[in-house]
């Protein structure tokens, strides 16, 4: 199953863009799970897993073909 995510806080990157969450890594920098994502352009980005500031949405997505 795709699911897609996005951010609606204004300071994430591509903020209000829906997203692929294509996995999940660990970052000890900031000792925190995160969502690896990846929009419809090509771009990724890691976002926190647990980050009530970034207001989250999800849905069901769409095999890319």
């Amino acid at each position: 199953m795709i699911v897609l995510i996005r951010s609606s806080h204004p300071a994430q990157f591509h903020s209000g863009e829906w997203a692929e969450i294509v996995g999940v890594a660990y970052l000890h920098s900031i000792d925190r799970p995160c969502f690896k994502v990846r929009f419809i352009d090509g771009d990724t980005d890691l976002w926190a897993i647990l980050d009530p500031d970034a207001k989250y949405e999800f849905k069901p997505g769409k095999p890319r073909t």
